[in-house]
């Protein structure tokens, strides 16, 4: 842990070359006080003089000649009105210079979706500014969450793990509609290190670490709501290229508030692994996928919107399981929709949302060579009603219909995987179907907001009744401080697994007490929590499914300040967990006295964005192998006392550098290069034993050193 402290041992001493000629120096946010990043500032009657604003929302113009002191600064951006600035010979800027939101209204109506009514109780929003400027983010949707203290992620994977609990059982909802396992390469361990979500498309994420919302289906830990944009009133497009992706991104505007959005993006694992030779197991990768989101307002009161996403990905590595290890290949295809129709009538809003989620899977290592075929509809309608300022009223109904059928070749002894070994055939089918109905109203009574709400599953299908309900409170003490208190009953359903092969319902409950602090230059977040889990697993006895119930505590403290140009961040978790398994108690996988994350950044104006980012905690628990059994037909494990074994403790650095170059009135280049593990640390993720289960032979390592680096030039009409 003395370790953590060099995060605060990277200093940069800023340089700065003042000339003679003159100069507009300013800074540009929003109406929140949000830097805005990459808007446009020139002069009206010489459009060829300006320069892009940096992540900090600062821009510096150089004069050619004072002359140009008597035109007119332009501030521009997308989104947000135009602003014209009369220099009359001066230099000094109002500081800063802020742009206010626009709204693209028809007639006296705004075809706008209202945010949910528990916004304001989730965790943590994100803008695209907010993942763009956050280093640990690799500009990724789902990554940025990664970096917050919620995130007790250790597989360094992208899909949410938050507060203890698994990622299966948090939920990532994109345009009103759940998306399952919404990350690359994501194989029977669900680890793909980046979402399936381009950042350019979204609006605004909302993290809920617990206590959903209700109108979020199958959620029992927590959530991330995405939406996408609105309203895009000027045309662009993006080109990236890096070591391992070229992507094409382009937005074009029909008309006065509809538009479409078209994406691309093709990955291959030649030029990474050239760079990264040291990269353990990994053979190959490669991917291409491409999106369409498209926005339409008909009329003055309707608007209808659509997602469409496909992915072709397919990637090899080196596989191991219990004594056996060989080539693992993977293969994946997949598609899903999801289509919105929005309505409003004054304080009435009303939506339609639907989603078909189809995907084939197939995975070979040994002689486990399943093929997995998945497709999820869903359908939900949601009205929404204000009656007054301090009331807000949602109901909806929800309709799910999930199937799923695996097929193909299993051992017929779940630890005898060798090639070699006996296999049974399996032909797999499962499903679930529901129909819930939900209710929720919050209310304010000037710094106090109080919401709860209750959902039920209908018994219309064959399942037994249930339902799961919640409750919030939050008082603001000023605009900057709140605390929040937030508890909660959910009912849902785990899908298959291996070792599970059918639709199972799980069962949740929270209680979370969080403190927020957030003042211009620094952020204060605490918070604590206690939950219980009852799931059914297969993890502690290959096919046999049995009940396990978790218990999970843990506390959260983390400060953000910036000073100046320097941005630094340090987040301290604790996480205490146990199983119950066959009626006795044993210790969490995960469970952590501590678990440490820094940020370190400094932003020039001249040489570009530095950043340094650390995080340090303990290593899992495991189930050690003590020997093994020797019977005719193989060799069965001896298994040691559940989680009694762990893996070394974990110190990761990672370094990034970016830098933006103006290219015109409407263009700019961003280039970024990143180098992981600085130290090249080693994560222990698996242990490997000899073939007869006779000695450990070796742990198996996560992200070892590597480095990576890019470009991406954008451009409008």
């Amino acid at each position: 842990m003395r370790n953590i402290l060099l995060l605060w041992g990277l200093v940069f001493v800023p340089f700065f070359l003042f000339a003679q000629t003159p100069r507009l120096v300013g800074r540009i946010v929003d109406e929140s006080g949000a830097p805005i990043f990459a808007a446009n500032a020139f002069l009206a009657r010489h459009s060829n003089v300006g320069a892009i604003s940096d992540p900090n929302g600062e821009f510096q113009i150089v004069l050619s000649s004072p002359a140009l002191l008597n035109d007119t600064l332009v501030v521009a951006y997308m989104g947000y009105k135009t602003r014209y600035i009369a220099l009359a010979g001066k230099t000094t800027l109002p500081s800063p210079i802020v742009l206010e939101e626009e709204r693209v209204v028809i007639a006296d109506t705004y075809i706008i979706a209202t945010p949910s009514a528990t916004r304001e109780f989730a965790v943590k929003e994100y803008k695209p500014l907010d993942i763009y400027a956050d280093p640990r983010s690799n500009a990724d949707v789902l990554k940025v969450v990664t970096s917050h203290p919620a995130s007790t992620n250790t597989s360094e994977g992208a899909e949410p793990e938050l507060r203890g609990s698994s990622a299966d059982l948090s939920r990532v909802v994109f345009n009103n509609v759940p998306i399952y396992h919404p990350v690359r390469n994501s194989t029977t361990d669900r680890t793909g290190s980046f979402s399936l979500l381009s950042t350019e498309i979204v609006e605004r994420q909302h993290t809920y670490a617990s206590n959903p919302p209700l109108g979020i289906s199958n959620a029992l830990a927590g959530a991330i709501d995405i939406q996408t944009r609105r309203e895009v009133p000027t045309q662009y497009t993006s080109v990236g290229l890096s070591l391992a992706s070229a992507s094409l991104m382009h937005t074009q505007p029909l008309g006065a508030s509809s538009f479409v959005q078209l994406y691309g993006n093709y990955m291959h694992s030649r030029g990474f692994l050239l760079v990264n030779p040291q990269t353990e197991d990994l053979i190959s990768f490669r991917s291409i996928d491409g999106a369409l989101n498209a926005r339409k307002n008909i009329g003055r009161r309707f608007a209808v919107n659509l997602y469409t996403y496909y992915i072709d990905e397919a990637f090899a590595a080196q596989g191991y399981t219990y004594g056996y290890r060989g080539r693992m290949d993977y293969a994946n295809l997949r598609n899903f929709n999801i289509l919105n129709l929005e309505g409003r009538w004054g304080d009435f809003f009303l939506s339609a949302n639907g989603g078909y989620d189809h995907a084939r899977a197939t995975y070979r290592l040994g002689n486990l060579a399943p093929t997995d075929a998945q497709q999820n509809g869903y359908a939900s309608l949601v009205g929404k009603y204000t009656p007054a300022s301090f009331l807000v009223c949602e109901m909806g109904f929800v309709y799910t219909d999930e199937r799923g059928q695996r097929t193909g070749d299993f051992p017929r002894y779940y630890f005898a995987q060798s090639p070699d070994a006996p296999v049974v055939s399996l032909d797999a089918r499962g499903s679930f179907r529901s129909v819930e109905n939900y209710y929720y109203v919050k209310g304010s009574l000037g710094a106090l907001s109080l919401g709860g709400g209750l959902r039920f599953l209908l018994p219309v299908l064959g399942q037994p009744y249930h339902y799961s309900g919640q409750g919030n409170v939050k008082y603001a003490f000023s605009p900057r401080q709140s605390l929040r208190f937030s508890l909660g009953e959910y009912w849902g359903h785990t899908l298959p697994s291996y070792g599970v092969w059918s639709y199972q319902l799980a069962k949740s409950q929270q209680y979370a007490l969080e403190y927020v602090f957030d003042a211009e230059v620094v952020e204060i977040h605490a918070a604590g929590y206690y939950k219980v889990e009852i799931t059914r697993s297969a993890e502690f006895s290959g096919y046999q499914t049995d009940a396990i119930e978790k218990r999970i505590a843990g506390g959260e403290l983390s400060l953000h300040k910036d000073i100046g140009s320097l941005e630094a961040e340090l987040s301290y978790s604790y996480l205490w967990g146990e199983v119950s398994y066959r009626a006795r108690w044993y210790p969490s996988v995960n469970a952590m006295p501590y678990f440490l994350k820094g940020l370190l950044s400094y932003n020039s104006k001249r040489w570009g964005r530095f950043a340094l980012t650390g995080t340090a905690h303990p290593g899992l628990r495991y189930t050690p192998i003590l020997g093994g059994v020797v019977t005719p037909q193989h060799v069965t494990p001896l298994f040691g006392e559940l989680h009694s074994a762990q893996f070394n403790d974990y110190l990761r650095f990672d370094f990034s550098y970016s830098k933006v170059w103006s290219l015109g009135k409407r263009s700019l280049l961003i280039g970024f290069v990143s180098l992981g593990n600085i130290l090249d640390a080693a994560h222990q993720y698996r242990a490997i034993y000899a073939e007869d289960y006779s000695r450990l032979a070796e742990f198996r390592h996560l992200g070892r050193r590597t480095l990576y680096f890019g470009v991406q030039w954008m451009f409008g009409a």
